[in-house]
């Protein structure tokens, strides 16, 4: 779950989200000991993604935090948000 946070908090910054939300929330999980990267496959994570809870009517829904408190429902995620978000949760084997 840490990781998933860190992941859309990458591309809510990418869309003009509060400019220090992904370093607070970095810092909030580093504090519980929770990991900031980890190595994973990223083609499995984007298998997992078309049986989500969270699709509807064949899109991924996607939760981003905006600011403390407030969040934004999109589905129109692109494959290059992904990839970049991604890549900030990946850590190398």
């Amino acid at each position: 779950m840490a990781l998933g946070l860190r992941a859309v908090a990458a591309i809510a910054a990418g869309r003009g989200a509060d400019d220090h939300l992904p370093e607070r929330i970095d810092s909030v999980l580093h504090g519980l000991g929770l990991p900031l990267r980890a190595p994973f496959d990223r083609s499995a994570v984007r298998t997992a993604l078309l049986t989500d809870k969270k699709r509807d009517r064949g899109r991924q829904v996607w939760i981003l935090p905006m600011a403390v408190g407030r969040v934004q429902e999109v589905d129109d995620v692109t494959d290059l948000e992904l990839d970049r978000a991604m890549a900030t949760i990946t850590a190398t084997p």
